[in-house]
């Protein structure tokens, strides 16, 4: 039987598409993944104040982007290949600059999508 730490170790795969997340951190714990699907997943909108929630009624505030999520776990993930953060909120990609064997990302239908790929992959440090 796998420990909770061989688990750890040994995943290479991880998709968690569609889940309910409010923190990513527990990523780090998984030293050796390979591929990671974090798409269209939703955060907790209980912690949101009511005065927030009648903001959006009548069109003032998306309580979706304030529901965004901080890549910053994912830039200890060393040996990440393939990412796919479609259909979230995104906080500071920079943080993404820092996996070296990253070939495929996916930020289709994300608030990413505002840059052009080339501003995407200079702010990754792709290009100069």
């Amino acid at each position: 039987m796998l420990t909770s730490r061989r688990f750890y170790k040994k995943s290479q795969k991880l998709y968690l598409d569609g889940r309910h997340l409010n923190d990513i951190r527990i990523l780090n714990k998984f030293t050796n993944l390979r591929n990671l699907s974090i798409s269209y997943v939703s955060g907790s909108i209980t912690d949101i104040p009511i005065w927030k929630k009648a903001l959006e009624k009548v069109g003032i505030l998306k309580i979706e982007k304030l529901n965004t999520i901080d890549l910053n776990p994912i830039k200890k993930l060393d040996t990440l290949n393939s990412l796919d953060l479609a259909g979230i909120y995104v906080k500071n990609i920079t943080s993404l600059s820092e996996l070296k064997y990253l070939t495929h990302l996916n930020l289709s239908q994300t608030n990413m999508v505002i840059f052009k790929n080339s501003q995407i992959l200079q702010i990754l440090g792709i290009l100069i």
